[in-house]
């Protein structure tokens, strides 16, 4: 949410899909942004903690301060009126330099690892304009439909001691979700076979052969 003096000073508006960061020399003008979110998905330390922000100027670029908001507050209650103050100097300065939307990322690691050493998972931040009289910057809230902010976490590997360690190329891969259509039955092609016809074997009668026998007489011989 984000918050504006002046008039504004005791509007919320936490429904807004934009935060709205700007330092002006009138407090009509003046806006703060802030964040928090939850650690305690990771346990341990981290190597890396990372607050990434999808960011535009309204006019030309400017330069922004994240700072570190330890006191609580709530969302939907948060006014100029109540709002915490900044504990310490900024983390980081990050520069918003387009007027079309770009994702900025800002280094917080030791903050977070401090602040798990102190037992706290909760971590807040405000964010302020750091020149006087700048263009607003817009930042896109959790309201947004899109490209909202959020913070990365790298978990620290703890190893015992006499530990060997290979180090091993890392390689961030995007996921891509493809929707499938649903699956297509496919019949079996049919095939149609003609009905065999059975024929009756032909039975073919052989009359045996007929022998005729011819009785010859014997030649008979007259003697003179």
């Amino acid at each position: 949410t984000w918050v504006r003096g002046g008039s504004y000073a005791d509007t919320n508006f936490a429904t807004r899909p934009l935060l709205e960061v700007c330092n002006n020399g009138s407090a009509q003008y003046t806006k703060w942004a802030y964040l928090r979110t939850e650690t305690d998905a990771v346990l341990g330390p981290v190597s890396k903690a990372v607050v990434r922000l999808n960011a535009r100027m309204w006019q030309r670029g400017s330069t922004m301060e994240l700072c570190a908001v330890t006191a609580a507050w709530t969302t939907t209650s948060l006014t100029w009126s109540n709002r915490p103050m900044p504990t310490g100097g900024a983390l980081a300065g990050f520069g918003v330099d387009s007027t079309t939307s770009a994702w900025y990322e800002i280094d917080v690691t030791d903050h977070v690892n401090q602040l798990r050493r102190d037992g706290v998972t909760a971590v807040g931040f405000v964010i302020q304009q750091s020149e006087s009289n700048g263009p607003v910057g817009y930042i896109n809230s959790l309201e947004h439909p899109e490209f909202r902010p959020h913070m990365v976490l790298t978990p620290a590997v703890v190893l015992p001691p006499d530990t060997t360690v290979t180090t091993l190329a890392t390689t961030t891969t995007a996921l891509v979700t493809t929707t499938l259509p649903p699956p297509t039955t496919v019949a079996p092609p049919t095939t149609t076979v003609t009905p065999t016809t059975t024929v009756a074997p032909t039975t073919t009668t052989v009359a045996p052969a007929t022998t005729t026998t011819t009785t010859v007489a014997p030649a008979t011989t007259t003697t003179t």
